[in-house]
């Protein structure tokens, strides 16, 4: 049995956003799920609720299924 796995990832560049949104108010903002995604600051996982200043945000969809 073959399996397909498909990643998709987007930059976030906080500089172009809303002061004081977290990365999943802007998730919605973009019409997205943010719970199909893993975020990520420098490399380093972050919460959806956290509000980053200054910096870019990767988001890395991710899917499972049986």
């Amino acid at each position: 049995m073959r399996r397909i796995i498909r990643m998709y990832t987007l930059s976030i560049d906080t500089s172009e956003i809303k002061t004081c949104l977290s990365i999943e108010e802007a998730i919605l903002e973009m019409g997205l799920n943010p719970d199909s995604f893993i975020f990520l600051i420098d490399g380093n996982p972050v919460p959806m609720d956290s509000i980053p200043v200054d910096c870019k945000v990767r988001a890395i969809r991710v899917a499972s299924g049986g």
